[in-house]
């Protein structure tokens, strides 16, 4: 024994070891090494390693090996680990001590895929010990595991024969280690000017990828000093390696390459940017539009001042990163403000300010979590670039290019998308007649202007007919109007000039509008703000005959008698229940908001409205009402939460959400009325002047 030498590789702490990480490059499991196995069950492949000998081929036992690690690590791991202990006899001839080299190789490769921490000592071993290609692919090995012990070695083998593939390897490894990383730079750049056709410059560049740079720095030499195909093949290479950088090298092409038919090659598509992945998104950004704006590109016929042209017609600016906040896109837009200004695609420094001011705005708006506020703002924004890049007459200093309109009003709009939809309060203002539940046109009630509409589903009772919006005998509405609800029905002789938007339509009458169905409900997701009342003790009482002067403040009940007149100097007013008499005179000098409690009720023959000597308009009065019907609430309850009497004349707003707004018989009322149930009796005329 004492002339055999043994290597052994002892194992330690094998029980209790479990899977870790790669140690080295991982080549897979080669299709030789497949077909070899693939027909073996998994106990004649663990038998090829168990039992294996000096007469067994170096390629079964690989084989054996990579296979059960490739296709059963999971369950085989503890196998491995326990198994790959090939040992080596210094004494065997070559080849046999060659093959015996070559499965200890194995097994030291094996485990550093398996983690097992003795990896890295064995293959040292192999390292300082083997010869030939094993001791090549042992310092390859180290090498990937960042250990740089044998360059000497490396160095010296690689210039024997600068062809040999494993020195060359070896070499661009150790170009990982800071101190040879100069000497190999030098070593592959001169290569690659030694001969500077396109493969060998492009096999150069990839021994040189251990060094940081070094690649990319090589290929951006060859592709500024090529022309034609041979610069376009670089630059095509660099897409690869370098998205991001593209941009600037297809800036530095379009400015210098002669070549028309490969120039265009350098200026993407939009759609492609937006949509294939292997073009850099920064093609969208300001900095290149601003470049193409500025090439100067004389030949018109050329394809690539036609496909320029495409581009700045076509291109959208990128949507940003869903994982960005709202805020950051904030933050963002208010720096495309800025880019913009200095490219020269906006201008005039006080509009400036103001889209700033707006943008701040929002910013604190969604910082105080009013995210509705934020999109009203961001919305104001967007409708200023808008209107000031449509405005063609440029009665004024503030501009927009078509540049600068696309990048603002773009990532306006993707902020928006991810912002609550704007509720349509101008849609509401469109609106004379507006119920949540149901609404009902007595006969020969006309409607002068205005939309009608009630905004859900409803369910029974309803104010008539089983319907959410009954429309009387001889009633009209107005054409350029819209009258909408869940199920409609339209009586005798009534004569509907709006358009009309239902789910279910019963017709006994006229239709001049168009027909729309289905109908998608809600109307309005958000109503408008219902302002409560907070009463005070103090009821006031204006006598028979009697006038009243009443300052804004907090009330108890009100109560005018018949002939009285009620002046309200104007403000805001909390009441807790108004009772007005037969032909009272209720009237208002400044505008107003009169919040009510409980109920409202008008006697017969009284006026509503701004005092006649005033400028206001009904839109300027505001009745908000709280009360119910009766005490319960039910639709039939008495009284009313709020009643307009018999032929009064109304100039004002009324929003009564948890009742009946009845409007009794020959009144005119002009103004936006909006209730849980909207009753507008026999012979009312309705106008519109909202206050919503």
């Amino acid at each position: 024994m004492n002339n055999i030498t043994k290597i052994f590789f002892m194992l330690i702490s094998i029980a209790t070891y479990v899977n870790g990480q790669n140690m080295w490059f991982n080549y897979g499991l080669n299709d030789a090494d497949y077909h070899l196995m693939h027909n073996l069950s998994i106990d004649s492949i663990k038998s090829i390693i168990i039992n294996d000998n000096i007469e067994q081929s170096s390629i079964t036992y690989t084989a054996a090996v990579e296979y059960l690690l490739y296709f059963y690590k999971d369950t085989e791991t503890q196998f491995l680990l326990e198994n790959l202990n090939t040992e080596i006899d210094t004494t065997l001839p070559f080849p046999e001590i060659y093959f015996q080299w070559d499965k200890i190789y194995t097994d030291t490769y094996i485990r550093g895929l398996l983690g097992d921490p003795t990896a890295i000592n064995k293959m040292k071993t192999i390292a300082e010990t083997a010869s030939d290609r094993i001791k090549f692919d042992a310092i390859i090995s180290l090498g990937q595991a960042g250990i740089y012990d044998y360059y000497d070695f490396v160095k010296s083998e690689y210039l024997k024969d600068t062809s040999d593939y494993s020195a060359m390897s070896a070499m661009a490894l150790y170009g990982g280690d800071e101190r040879y990383r100069d000497e190999i730079k030098t070593i592959f750049r001169n290569r690659a000017y030694s001969s500077d056709s396109y493969h060998n410059v492009i096999s150069m560049a990839g021994y040189l990828s251990y060094i940081p740079g070094a690649e990319l720095e090589l290929l951006d030499e060859f592709f500024i000093n090529k022309t034609g195909k041979e610069r376009y093949d670089y630059f095509r290479e660099l897409e690869v390696l370098d998205k991001e950088g593209q941009v600037e090298r297809s800036i530095f092409a379009l400015k210098n390459e002669p070549n028309d038919t490969f120039r265009v090659e350098y200026l993407p598509i939009p759609y492609k940017v937006l949509n294939w992945r292997d073009i850099s998104k920064r093609y969208l950004e300001p900095k290149f539009v601003n470049f193409l704006t500025g090439l100067d590109i004389s030949d018109t016929s050329s394809s690539t001042y036609q496909v320029k042209r495409y581009f700045l017609l076509t291109f959208i600016p990128i949507k940003p990163d869903s994982t960005k906040s709202i805020n950051d896109l904030l933050d963002n837009l208010n720096n495309y403000l800025d880019s913009v200004s200095v490219y020269g695609w906006f201008g005039e420094l006080s509009f400036s300010n103001t889209l700033k001011s707006i943008l701040g705005t929002a910013k604190t708006n969604l910082q105080n979590g009013d995210s509705i506020a934020c999109a009203i703002d961001v919305k104001s924004f967007q409708d200023n670039i808008d209107y000031v890049y449509k405005d063609s007459l440029n009665i004024d200093p503030r501009f927009v290019t078509l540049e600068g309109w696309k990048f603002l009003y773009w990532n306006a709009q993707y902020i928006l998308d991810r912002l609550p939809e704007i509720p349509s309060a101008t849609e509401i203002s469109t609106y004379s007649l507006f119920a949540t539940h149901s609404l009902w046109l007595e006969q020969n009630s006309d409607v002068l202007s205005g939309n009608l509409g009630v905004n859900e589903v409803g369910n029974p009772p309803f104010l008539d007919s089983q319907v959410e919006l009954s429309i009387g005998i001889g009633t009209t509405t107005p054409a350029g109007y819209t009258v909408k609800g869940n199920r409609i029905f339209v009586k005798q002789s009534a004569t509907v000039n709006s358009d009309v938007y239902y789910n279910e339509l019963t017709n006994n009458g006229t239709l001049t509008g168009t027909q729309h169905t289905p109908l998608n409900l809600p109307l309005i997701t958000l109503l408008p703000e219902f302002k409560s009342s907070t009463p005070g003790t103090q009821s006031i009482t204006i006598p028979q005959n009697g006038v009243q002067t009443l300052q804004p403040g907090s009330y108890g009940d009100i109560q005018v008698k018949l002939n009285g007149k009620l002046m309200f100097t104007g403000g805001e007013y909390h009441i807790n229940n108004f009772t007005a008499g037969e032909d009272n005179q209720i009237v208002f000098q400044s505008p107003s908001e009169v919040r009510i409690a409980n109920k409202f009720d008008s006697g017969q023959g009284s006026y509503i409205g701004p005092e006649d000597t005033t400028t206001m308009s009904a839109k300027d009065i505001v009745f908000y009402v709280s009360g119910i019907n009766g005490t319960n609430g039910n639709l039939g309850a008495t009284p009313k939460a709020a009643k307009i009497g018999i032929d009064n004349i109304v100039k004002a707003n009324f929003y009564v959400p948890n009742g009946t707004l009845w409007i009794r018989q020959n009144s005119e009322a002009e103004g936006a009325f909006i209730g849980k149930d909207l009753n507008v009796g026999i012979g009312v005329k309705v106008r519109l002047k909202s206050a919503f």
